[in-house]
């Protein structure tokens, strides 16, 4: 947890379906699990492509950098991939070209830097990034916001839309309902 203890959070298996479902994943085909089992990015790494009729890349152990994520998409053709905020940013400032040959870079957890994604889209021309909100509790993300092409980079990443059968609300310091915007 971001207290640095651990914490446990029930996922039920309702939520489980409503989140690999949703309309927004498309169909991926190869998507590189790299996540522990027990974050909840492997939820998406794992189901999404299984229930989709695709193919789970089960990455080597040790860390994910630049080289191994070209590697991997090489060698097995990866269309889809999730990391980390933090290990998009390092990923971006070091080697935004290694996303190339992906179809979709999905992140979030935290905030993304803007030009992090603004750089991996330069660098990989037809790659898309799906900006992710939302906290464990809700088995992995609430929202989502996709963002294709360099020029179409805010400069904060917008939370993005509610998942399938998913609201929203906006509320104030008071805890009372606000506009948008």
């Amino acid at each position: 947890g971001s207290t640095g203890t651990p914490k446990g959070v029930v996922v039920s298996q309702r939520d489980l379906v409503e989140l690999v479902s949703d309309r927004c994943w498309g169909k991926p085909t190869r998507v590189l699990a790299h996540a522990p089992y027990a974050f909840d990015a492997s939820v998406y790494e794992l189901w999404v492509p299984l229930t989709g009729g695709g193919t789970v890349i089960q990455a080597p152990a040790g860390d994910l950098d630049g080289r191994a994520l070209r590697s991997l998409t090489e060698e097995h053709g990866l269309s889809h991939v999730h990391v980390t905020a933090g290990l998009m940013r390092v990923l971006a400032e070091e080697d935004p070209g290694c996303f190339t040959g992906l179809r979709e870079v999905l992140t979030g957890g935290d905030v993304v830097p803007a030009a992090a994604v603004a750089a991996v889209l330069e660098a990989c021309p037809g790659v898309v990034v799906r900006h992710l909100y939302g906290p464990t509790e809700t088995t992995l993300c609430v929202t989502q916001h996709v963002i294709a092409g360099a020029g179409a980079v805010p400069d904060v990443l917008p939370l993005g839309r509610p998942m399938d059968d998913t609201r929203v609300y906006l509320l104030d310091d008071g805890l009372s309902p606000v506009p948008p915007g």
